[in-house]
């Protein structure tokens, strides 16, 4: 569980790199927004 848990923050930490890095124009409050909603659907 602890792995899963740890993986889920690295995923989450390199979709946000690739994102800064394919859109750097993208507004932080989306990417929050995404990364929340990322963080409700793995942990609820």
């Amino acid at each position: 569980m602890r792995n899963r848990l740890m993986f889920t923050n690295i995923f989450v930490v390199i979709c946000t790199i690739l994102s800064l890095v394919i859109y750097p124009e993208i507004d932080l409050s989306y990417l929050r927004f995404r990364i929340g909603g990322i963080h409700y659907f793995f942990f609820v």
